[in-house]
């Protein structure tokens, strides 16, 4: 079980037209703020997941954005780990 914050943004929505449905997901200016500190601490990038909701009303959306926090200096493989 994961025991860091997580880190949602935006609000998303899922518009339906005669064309299908369409996601669409807005940022605010916290949301803004949040996604320039990660990326300045991760050489200027930032991954935004885009998760289903297990539990979702006819009226809400279907889907969340959530803040990736993973950094690429945290992964280190071991030989252990790898295949070979």
């Amino acid at each position: 079980m994961a025991t860091q914050k997580e880190n949602f943004l935006g609000r998303c929505f899922t518009l339906r037209s005669a064309y299908g449905s369409f996601r669409k997901v807005s940022f605010g200016p916290e949301d803004l703020k949040k996604l320039n500190e990660f990326a300045a601490s991760n050489k200027g990038w930032c991954s935004i997941l885009i998760k289903d909701k297990k539990n979702a009303g006819p009226e809400q959306s279907d889907f969340y954005c959530e803040m990736d926090t993973f950094k690429a200096g945290d992964y280190k493989p071991t030989n252990k780990s790898l295949p070979f």
